[in-house]
């Protein structure tokens, strides 16, 4: 019957954060609970983690009505969910009533001293699982040459970046003291030159990003129909 309140009270919980649970691996789990977990709440909820390969939880032991809805632990290793605070100032809680096979709601005046607990049923992201991210990885990789063209782009743009900064140190250490004007329109066409090839490198690197767009939306949009 604790393993019942538990399976329902997770999935109670899934629900109300609109996240999406897989029932039979979480029946699963629970059923594989040990007489040492079956004891401690804590032990149960660090064995459906584990199991699941879920994200940390996060045991409450100051409630905060912005940590929920959270899971919480009744008396004997019954489970509820607590969904937050009404107009009193009273915690309501959802308790399954094994009678009427439905939810109830009662409330509490303080959940201290007990077992609370704020958990995710959503497997967290990994890219490296991820057969979209593992596609897409693969499509990128196979525009070396304009990749490479790309990386190249960006090292010159950077360059003249720093050209121009030299240009202002030149201005102020040797044209302003001296007011040597022949030296200022010597670093000034230089600088006009400069500006000029940062415009064309970013209009090339541009074109080059947008055809290594182009053909990896082209391979990845064959693959997918290819799927299909």
């Amino acid at each position: 019957m604790m393993d019942e309140s538990f399976l329902n009270s997770l999935v109670r919980l899934a629900r109300l954060k609109n996240e999406p649970v897989d029932f039979l691996a979480l029946k699963e789990a629970i059923s594989c609970f040990t007489p040492k977990q079956i004891q401690s709440p804590q032990g149960q909820i660090q064995a459906v983690v584990d199991m699941l390969h879920l994200s940390k939880p996060v045991f409450l032991r100051n409630p905060d009505p912005s940590n929920m809805p959270a899971l919480f632990a009744r008396a004997k290793g019954y489970w509820s969910v607590v969904k937050g605070k009404n107009a009193q100032g009273l915690w309501v809680i959802d308790v399954w009533d094994e009678n009427d096979n439905e939810w109830v709601e009662e409330t509490s005046a303080d959940l201290l001293g007990l077992c609370l607990v704020k958990i995710s049923l959503s497997v967290p992201f990994s890219r490296h699982n991820s057969p979209v991210y593992q596609l897409v990885k693969s499509e990128v990789l196979l525009q070396k040459k304009p990749l490479f063209e790309a990386l190249l782009g960006g090292v010159l743009i950077n360059c003249i970046a720093l050209i121009t900064a030299f240009y202002t140190m030149q201005v102020y250490d040797r044209v302003v003291p001296t007011g040597a004007t022949q030296t200022l329109l010597v670093l000034t066409m230089g600088i006009g030159i400069a500006i000029l090839f940062d415009f064309l490198a970013k209009h090339l690197r541009a074109g080059v990003n947008e055809q290594i767009i182009h053909r990896v939306d082209q391979r990845l949009a064959r693959t997918v129909y290819m799927r299909f």
